[in-house]
């Protein structure tokens, strides 16, 4: 099973607020606040000094507003807990700057596929992952392409290799893809994509709610097209 060691605290773009957004199947009373990487700087938790132990003498609690003191700089945040959908967790040991200077730049990592009811689903490495995209590859929330070491049936989807995160950014209500998806399959439209919603992680940051496909590639053993040249 993949545990969890770190999720970032992020700023939201509206009120500036700080949050750390976590899958709806994380169990509260698991989730401590533990100093990290931070010698010689004196950390309080609501006044209370924080270690490199947990502090299981308290439970945090969603929604809640809470402060945290280091060297007499406080911020706040709240903890946030999404919808129960399936979480798809990407290491890139921290390559993600040089994955966004150009939609060609390439990584590998590992990646973590678990369910909606925190089981792990899939766990391997990640051949390559890059950006993708033309005009949506300048917004804020980008897409990517990732392919796995073999083929593997993610969520339950048909077995394939080469996969996209698709962040809709450009789709106002983020649902247009998904739709005329379900359409094909629901029509019986043969060789059509399937698709699953996830929330999506990087390097321990929440990226948001991604709509995770198969890849459409040129390869043997897929829908005869005629000759291409």
């Amino acid at each position: 099973e993949y545990t969890i060691a770190q999720v970032n605290m992020q700023q939201s773009y509206g009120d500036g607020s700080n949050y750390f957004f976590l899958p709806d199947y994380m169990d509260l009373t698991e989730v401590y606040v533990v100093s990290s990487g931070t010698e010689g700087i004196a950390i309080e938790f609501e006044g209370n000094p924080v270690g490199a132990e947990p502090d299981t003498s308290y439970v945090l609690e969603e929604n809640k507003e809470y402060t945290i003191d280091a060297d007499d700089k406080k911020v706040s945040f709240r903890i946030m807990k999404g919808s129960a959908l399936p979480t798809v967790w990407l290491d890139t040991d921290g390559q993600m700057d040089y994955v966004h200077e150009d939609k060609a730049n390439m990584v590998n990592g590992e990646i973590f596929v678990l369910s909606g009811t925190g089981e792990t689903e899939y766990a391997g490495n990640v051949e390559s992952f890059h950006g993708r995209g033309n005009s949506s590859w300048t917004a804020a929330k980008k897409s990517y392409t990732f392919k796995t070491e073999g083929m593997v049936s993610l969520l339950g989807m048909t077995p394939g290799r080469s996969w996209v995160l698709q962040g809709g950014a450009l789709d106002a209500s983020c649902m247009r893809n998904k739709i005329f998806m379900d359409m094909a399959v629901e029509c019986g439209l043969e060789n059509s994509v399937d698709s699953e919603w996830v929330d999506l992680y990087i390097d321990h940051e929440y990226y948001g709610c991604y709509l995770l496909t198969e890849k459409i590639t040129v390869a043997s053993g897929r829908l005869e097209i005629g000759d291409l040249e």
